[in-house]
């Protein structure tokens, strides 16, 4: 009971609190003690809980800065889950609702908080070049390798979204927190200098220089009808 049940602890360093979450098991990885987590994972902790922010272990994961500890953590977690369904495909009797939990299962890394944020985002979001870059990279995919080339592949989801307008719900995405927070180190990220780079030659740089001019051509009609309109005056 005592390693399910949420409970608020005030800890203080320096005079300040500090954020470890709200279980025993959120504290041990929030304090890179992994030892003592698995020995709680062992008896029962639950990987998935949420505290009252709505951030699930990996978000305070990010919000610390350990990525080994997020490594650990998420392996431990894809081990269960995979452990779960081979338990649970032998039963015939369950198969369907199996297979509509499996459906419904979204992985923890992708699980949003209560301010709409993903681990990743949420790094973004804070300004943790570090974790931010651990993440960003943990994603790609490598298609191909041929001695020292490769070819990877950085999927986009939670990182080039759509710029939502005021007023919608929708995450942002990882580039937009990053512009928003003038976030220097993370804005000079390789990949993220790519895709901007990407962007300004496919689309970005059409547009701009569309509207320079639509805004060039306002203002010089603007500025022609005011001298005219003084020089009609002063005749």
């Amino acid at each position: 009971m005592l390693l399910k049940r949420h409970k608020y602890v005030s800890f203080l360093i320096s005079g300040r609190p500090c954020y470890y979450g709200e279980n025993p098991l959120a504290f041990a990885c929030c304090t890179n003690q992994w030892n003592i987590a698995e020995i709680l994972l062992k008896y029962g902790a639950d990987l998935d809980m949420v505290d009252s922010n709505g951030n699930t272990i990996l978000h305070l994961l990010v919000i610390h800065n350990l990525p080994k500890m997020y490594t650990k953590f998420k392996k431990h977690w894809l081990d269960q889950q995979a452990t779960v369904t081979n338990e649970s495909d032998d039963d015939d009797d369950k198969g369907k609702v199996v297979a509509s939990v499996k459906e419904k299962k979204v992985p923890l890394w992708n699980r949003l908080n209560k301010d709409g944020f993903t681990p990743l985002t949420l790094a973004a979001k804070l300004g943790q070049n570090d974790m931010f870059s651990f993440l960003f990279d943990e994603r790609k995919k490598v298609q191909w390798c041929y001695g020292p080339v490769s070819c990877v592949l950085y999927p986009l989801d939670e990182v080039d979204l759509e710029i939502q307008q005021e007023g919608e719900n929708a995450p942002p995405g990882a580039l937009e927190l990053i512009l928003k927070s003038t976030q220097t180190e993370l804005i000079m990220h390789p990949r993220l200098i790519d895709l901007v780079n990407r962007k300004w030659e496919r689309f970005a740089r059409r547009i701009f220089f569309r509207r320079f001019l639509i805004t060039l051509t306002y203002l010089l009609i603007f500025l022609l009808t005011t001298i005219l309109d003084q020089t009609r005056t002063e005749t």
